[in-house]
């Protein structure tokens, strides 16, 4: 089981007692907000439950929304198969999930809003009453105190015998229910009274109302009466009337309030006091319907959010499972079946989908094994090909270069890359020293030959190649599909073909020349002996020089014919562990006792010994240097460098001359016999060198220089040495094969 399969079984679990709780904690909410609106008196009591298990509930609601809006949007930002329809389906069931919400949010806000501002207009009424009822009653009071001040006016100094005489007649006149009159410090100086109980308010007047009637101002202030009900107290200073010692004096006075104008006062303030404690429960109803609404609207749209992530996710499930199986397929993955879980149409498809899979996967399978049955038998054909000895190529029809192997790129000494669609004329133009092979090719596929060899030279960097070519069309059911060419580098087989006809041929011309020379030296010694004392000294001189010339002819054909001989039938290699550092230093020593200064030698790091005939290297060294020694003449100073080095398992000697170098057509004959350039050689030098460096399986090579000759010479550390006639035998029977 997989690290994401474990932990989805641990979080299906809790996410089931995380939604169920959310969702008892809101049906909960719910049901508290219904009992709190029946019954109002009750909010004090349940608001805490209220408040808490709302909050439960949209925490858990929000949480998981938040959490699945989180999901998606990095599914969405990763770019993972069915998010971004996902995505759309989320927007379409939160706008059909929020849309008719909002409406109808909207709608009851205004409807409680209409309800609220009845409820204000009521209210409004109710204060325009009651102060309707405050005017009315401020306009009593202006007419009570202008009244007064007018009773005042009449009342010019009366005595004080005539005070409460003037007093009822003012009361009767005034409808007053009691005047009284004080001094400025509030006794009581006079009164009339329209009820039995004198003096409604009690005897001295109140201080306060004193100082606030002596700073000149009026005092008014309605009084509730056990018996009398509401009475309006009305208190001014008099100015104009005077005692004897011409004293200020108050006038306070009592009226009844009608009972009608108190009757509608009461019936405002009932109405007043009923409307506000109406509004005070309207408020708390109002405030639980508002606490109700705006819990409900939230739970609602939080519900309906997460409806739509649960709706979305639930219906997206397999068209989300269908892309990632869709991706898997376009992966290659065949063999991960979709999990269906429905039984509808898309239960059918996801069906379908899977029995696509399965049969994908079968097909996949049989195509797998036909590839790598294919792959195998290309590595196996690769394989075979690399090994080969001889140089494959394959071509289409269209003449294009489809393969080369390796030994195809040695042979034609150039890195033959095939490309898809290149013609064999554009790998041509590109290494143009494999013209002649491709120009044969071209040749036999226009004359129509089905098959066909050819011998064929080629000028490669290491020089002069021999190929043998066999060509054949590739048919298959009659049509054309390609052409195969297969060559071999026979440079070797030519080589040694023709190093066994000139050993035969040295050895026919040393044993035909050796034979009369003798005879011819002693015949001229016996001439020189008996004739030369016998004769004058002219004629003596002229026999003399006849001789000499005999004998010094017949002594440079004797060392010819000893060449011829040497070639022909070379010493078998004695083989020993060399010093190559004592060698090279033996040999130059030997040459710069005769050649001072003409003879360098550079040796490279330590040089491991070899195993070599060290007479045979002595004549390879001998012949190199006195060839690049004589190659510079009497023109210019000879200078010979011998270079040696040790790279891996070969030593490398490099030798170098400044003389005349050697001619670009002898290059590629240099180490054929009877290939010189120089007048009186016998051009077998090189080729014995040659010989004598391949029975030690070396190489030696000629290197461009600017001036002069330089040859590489490359032995092995450890080799067996063939035998030459042994060599000689088995390249003649690979001629013969061939």
């Amino acid at each position: 089981m997989s690290a994401e399969k474990k932990r989805s079984l641990i979080r299906h679990p809790l996410a089931v007692v995380i939604t169920t709780t959310g969702a008892i904690a809101t049906l909960a909410a719910f049901a508290l907000l219904a009992m709190a609106i029946h019954t109002p008196d009750s909010i004090g009591q349940l608001f805490p439950f209220i408040v808490i298990s709302s909050i439960i509930g949209l925490t858990i609601l929000f949480s998981t929304i938040s959490l699945s809006l989180y999901q998606l949007t990095r599914k969405f930002f990763a770019g993972e198969a069915g998010a971004k329809l996902h995505t759309r389906f989320v927007g379409i069931f939160v706008s059909l999930g929020l849309i008719p919400i909002l409406i109808i949010s909207l709608f009851t806000t205004q409807i409680l809003k209409q309800q609220d501002r009845g409820e204000e207009e009521i209210q409004h009424a109710l204060e325009g009453s009651r102060e309707l009822y405050k005017t009315a009653l401020n306009e009593k009071k202006k007419r009570i105190i202008e009244n007064l001040y007018q009773l005042g006016d009449a009342l010019s100094a009366p005595p004080r015998s005539m005070v409460d005489l003037l007093l009822e007649e003012a009361r009767e006149e005034s409808k007053a229910m009691e005047l009284v009159l004080y001094d400025i410090s509030g006794q009581q100086i006079g009164f009339s009274s329209l009820i039995a109980e004198p003096e409604l308010v009690p005897t001295p007047l109140d201080p306060l109302i004193v100082n606030q009637v002596n700073k000149g101002l009026d005092y008014h202030k309605i009084r509730t009466h056990e018996e009398q009900g509401e009475i309006l107290h009305v208190v001014i200073p008099i100015h104009n009337l005077r005692s004897d010692s011409g004293e200020s004096r108050i006038l306070s006075s009592y009226y009844n309030i009608p009972k009608q104008l108190e009757l509608g006062q009461q019936k405002i303030n009932d109405a007043v006091m009923r409307n506000k404690k109406r509004l005070y429960l309207d408020d708390q109803r109002n405030t639980v319907h508002n606490i109700a609404f705006v819990l409900l609207l939230l739970l609602s749209l939080l519900s309906a959010l997460w409806f739509a992530f649960y709706s979305t996710r639930r219906l997206i499930a397999p068209i989300h499972q269908l892309a990632k199986g869709t991706k898997s397929v376009a992966a290659g993955i065949y063999n991960q079946p979709i999990t269906n879980s429905s039984h509808d149409d898309l239960g059918f498809l996801v069906q379908s989908f899977n029995d696509m899979m399965l049969n994908l996967d079968h097909t996949h399978k049989n195509l797998k094994e036909s590839q790598d049955f294919i792959e195998h038998q290309h590595t196996r054909l690769e394989g075979i090909l690399s090994h080969l000895s001889s140089g494959v190529m394959v071509l289409d029809p269209q003449r294009r270069l489809e393969r080369a192997n390796t030994m195809a790129c040695t042979i034609l000494d150039s890195k033959i890359t095939p490309s898809p669609g290149t013609p064999i004329g554009v790998v041509t133009q590109d290494h143009p020293t494999i013209a002649p092979l491709t120009d044969s090719l071209r040749l036999h596929i226009q004359q129509g030959t089905h098959e066909w060899s050819d011998s064929i030279t080629l000028t490669t960097s290491k020089g002069v190649r021999h190929l043998f070519c066999r060509g054949t069309s590739l048919l298959e059911h009659g049509e054309l599909e390609g052409y195969v060419v297969v060559f071999d580098d026979v440079t070797e087989l030519v080589a040694a073909q023709k190093n066994a006809a000139w050993s035969e041929v040295a050895r026919r011309l040393a044993h035909e020349i050796k034979n009369p020379l003798t005879p011819i030296q002693l015949s001229a010694d016996r001439l020189r002996h008996r004739y030369l004392s016998k004769m004058d000294a002219e004629e003596g001189k002229v026999l003399d020089r006849a001789t000499h010339t005999i004998i010094q002819q017949v002594d440079t054909l004797k060392r010819m014919v000893q060449a011829f001989s040497d070639y022909a039938r070379a010493p078998k290699v004695q083989l020993a562990l060399v010093n190559p550092t004592q060698l090279l230093e033996e040999v130059v020593e030997l040459y710069q006792a005769q050649h001072p200064g003409h003879i360098t030698l550079n040796i490279e790091g330590a040089l491991h010994e070899i195993e070599a005939d060290s007479d045979r290297l002595r004549q390879i060294l001998n012949n190199l240097i006195k060839n690049g020694l004589e190659s510079c003449g009497e023109k210019r100073v000879a200078d010979v460098t011998l270079r040696a080095s040790t790279e891996g398992a070969t030593l490398r000697i490099k030798i170098c001359d400044n003389g005349g170098g050697i001619e670009e057509s002898l290059r590629s004959q240099i180490f054929e016999p009877y290939a010189t350039t120089k007048p009186k050689g016998t051009g077998l030098g090189l080729a014995i060198v040659k010989r004598i460096i391949e029975e030690h399986n070396g190489e030696i090579e000629l290197i461009d220089r600017e001036q002069g000759s330089c040859f590489l010479l490359q032995l092995p550390n450890r080799h067996h040495t063939n035998n030459p006639n042994q060599i000689e035998m088995s390249l003649e029977e690979k001629s013969s094969q061939t």
